[in-house]
């Protein structure tokens, strides 16, 4: 008996009964699509032999969220971010955090990009490292700064 099949297939029924559209390839990878309000997220995950799913999302801005033991905590963590991210919808920022996350998912690409292809001097990585020290030190202040959202 196939394990990994039967996992994936309770894993399509829950998310299917929370309202999500449920694609899967051969069973293995799957894209789960949500439309809530006034946003659309989708994730991809992938089942690995060890039946274990990575589950990154794709919309409204890629994140890897990280891999997961239990189809319980697969569904559990969809819910919980769709939650999360209907609740943000409703801010005036949304956009612009939207707009911030994909620039920084620009940037990865950029750095990976740097690192791979060109040979750069020590100073200018270290000038890079400080500017992301700095932002870095700039959005884990405003973690402290600002009142955190309670959703009920």
């Amino acid at each position: 008996m196939d394990y990994n099949l039967i996992d994936q297939d309770t894993a399509v029924m829950l998310l299917r009964q929370m309202g999500a559209k449920v694609h899967t390839n051969h069973g293995l990878i799957c894209k789960v699509e949500f439309s809530k309000e006034d946003i659309d997220v989708e994730y991809i995950y992938t089942v690995s032999r060890k039946n274990e799913f990575m589950l990154q999302r794709i919309k409204p801005y890629p994140l890897g969220a990280g891999m997961f033991t239990t189809i319980n905590d697969l569904v559990e963590y969809i819910k919980y971010d769709i939650d999360r991210l209907s609740n943000a919808s409703n801010s005036k920022m949304f956009g612009m955090f939207v707009s911030e996350n994909k620039k920084l998912n620009r940037i990865v690409y950029y750095l990976e990009s740097l690192f791979l292809h060109y040979n750069v001097p020590r100073d200018d990585m270290r000038e890079l490292d400080e500017m992301i020290e700095e932002l870095e030190k700039k959005i884990v202040g405003l973690t402290h700064n600002c009142p955190e959202i309670k959703i009920k």
